[in-house]
């Protein structure tokens, strides 16, 4: 849902504003949070160049400052097909852990198993899901 949300979002301020890239340190020493209604700014916020230390959430972009809306920008940690392979690993999709890793982590994972490939006879079930005997 939330992914849902910021795609729509994003659509609307990114075509009329600034977009840049999130720097990955941007909330590294403290979590920043909206300076309007106190939102988590982690996948996203707004700026702007007369305040360096204040940021708004998406949906107070237009509120948070009284400039011009030619002097704000937007800034994403994630494009929308990241934040989709996210989800798609948070769900437990194996492939989509495996893109992750490599995009986000930058983990070469080189051992892989196919649901093709793999002996069903070596797997059994523990609590926490199926596992792989060898």
């Amino acid at each position: 849902k939330r992914v849902d949300m910021e795609r729509a979002r994003r659509e609307f301020l990114s075509s009329s504003s600034q977009t840049m890239k999130m720097e990955s340190n941007f909330d590294a020493t403290s979590e920043r949070e909206c300076s309007v209604c106190l939102f988590d700014l982690h996948l996203s916020a707004v700026g702007c160049h007369c305040s360096s230390d204040r940021y708004a959430c998406l949906i107070h972009a237009k509120n948070f400052c009284s400039c011009a809306w030619g002097s704000k920008f937007f800034l994403y940690r994630y494009d929308t097909s990241e934040l989709n392979i996210l989800v798609e690993a948070l769900e437990g999709k194996l492939s989509a852990v495996y893109r992750w890793a490599r995009l986000d982590l930058g983990l070469a994972l080189s051992s892989f198993i196919s649901r093709d490939n793999m002996d069903f006879d070596k797997l059994s079930h523990s609590m926490d899901g199926p596992v792989l005997k060898m």
